[in-house]
């Protein structure tokens, strides 16, 4: 197996598992919207609420959970805001340094954030602690499956910084570009023009 292979491989195999959760986190999103607009239906006509009034707390678990998972693929897309206006300044190499810089500091945050997830977690999970709401949900499970996204996140920071600098080191640009570099703007241009399908063919011409 060449090294180019192996710096590969942990991003093939946590990717299906990042756009799987993508589409899980889409689900949940609509679920909620759906919840909440019955919730205010409910609200003004039959003078109630739904599940004791927590849909504003179950959507707030919602929020965190779907936010740490999602964020892995938006770290494999590159859609993470970039400020690259000096980068855009720089010589190639001292931009491919800049793009190692960034994604290895990603990495750093997103650990120091699944440690901090963890202490919480295992905190909740040792005193059985429960929400102070009249649903009174275990604050395990929405703890946990928070934190489970975080460590998802870094496993995912750690692959595409391997492949990138890896890409770096064989001085293969076009690869260490597309794994660790900010995204141009004929990217988003392309990408938004694949997205509007055959109207967005008519406007490009």
């Amino acid at each position: 197996m060449s090294t180019h292979t192996a710096s590969l491989k942990p991003l093939a195999l946590l990717a299906p598992v990042a756009v799987f959760a993508t589409r899980v986190c889409g689900l949940a999103v609509l679920a909620m919207a759906v919840l909440i607009t019955v919730d205010i239906l409910v609200r003004s006509t039959l003078n109630t609420t739904l599940l004791s009034g927590g849909i504003g707390e179950i959507s707030g678990y919602v929020l965190a959970i779907i936010t740490a998972w999602g964020a892995s693929s938006a770290l494999l897309a590159r859609a993470h805001v970039r400020i690259d206006t000096l980068q855009l300044l720089l010589p190639r190499r001292l931009g491919r340094l800049a793009d190692v810089i960034a994604i290895l500091a990603f990495f750093v945050a997103s650990a120091l954030l699944t440690y901090v997830a963890w202490s919480t977690f295992s905190r909740t999970a040792s005193l059985g602690s429960h929400s102070m709401s009249p649903l009174a949900v275990p604050m395990v499970i929405p703890q946990g499956l928070w934190f489970a996204g975080l460590v998802f996140l870094t496993l995912v920071s750690a692959a595409v910084a391997l492949a990138g600098c890896a890409a770096v080191l064989r001085r293969d640009n076009s690869a260490a570009h597309g794994l660790i570099g900010p995204r141009s703007i004929e990217e988003e241009v392309e990408e938004q023009t694949a997205a509007l399908g055959p109207l967005g063919s008519g406007v490009s011409r």
